[in-house]
């Protein structure tokens, strides 16, 4: 958190208009990240808040934060532990989400890989969630991405929520995408609707 505080007002102090960008024209962060993933309509597209990072950084700096890179990751730490015990509200009224969720729906209870796995094969009630897998206890899908991006203690590093994914698709024995594939995206945004008025656990460590 302190290391992306840090970045933020080093960058900031290069160009202001990187904050305001951040807090999508408000210099005040608090409570912002709560409400991701979200459709901008400027960009007619699903943005969570990596990617917001990332486009801000490249649109105000000229500068590659990407999604998965420890500065975005750091960033996005920080920028929601400034939601922390805020309910999280992605808003499904809005068809463009509604739309994504669908769609995240169907990727999470698509079987693929040399496994034949879903992300439900883990994570739903009478699949092997909260029975051992090895060294690790799947969970809940419901709650489980207020954690997120959270210390990740067998990895030694924080993780975001799409590189999760991606090292959930590894295990599965099926290609993983890179953070920001907008079928993450679409992921995302359905698992984070499963976490709807739980409130935002950043920081955190599993």
């Amino acid at each position: 958190v302190d290391e992306g505080q840090a970045l933020v007002k080093k960058l900031a102090a290069r160009n202001p208009a990187f904050l305001s960008c951040l807090g999508e024209g408000s210099t005040e962060l608090k409570g912002k990240a709560a409400t991701y993933p979200k459709f901008d309509e400027a960009l007619e597209r699903i943005v969570t808040v990596e990617a917001r990072i990332e486009l801000c950084a490249k649109t105000v700096l000229k500068e590659d934060l990407a999604q998965g890179k420890p500065p975005n990751t750091k960033i996005s730490v920080y920028f929601k532990s400034l939601s922390a015990g805020m309910p999280i509200k992605v808003d499904l009224s809005d068809e463009n989400v509604m739309q994504a969720y669908r769609r995240g729906e169907e990727l999470f209870y698509r079987k693929t890989g040399q496994l034949n796995f879903a992300c439900a094969s883990c994570h739903t009630p009478g699949s092997i969630m909260g029975h051992k897998l090895r060294g690790e206890t799947p969970t809940t899908p419901f709650g489980d991405a207020a954690h997120y991006p959270t210390y990740r203690t067998p990895v030694g590093a924080l993780e975001s929520i799409q590189e999760r994914f991606a090292r959930c698709h590894g295990q599965m024995r099926t290609q993983g995408l890179k953070p920001g594939d907008p079928a993450y995206a679409d992921l995302e945004v359905f698992v984070t609707v499963l976490s709807n008025g739980y409130p935002v656990s950043v920081p955190s460590a599993r």
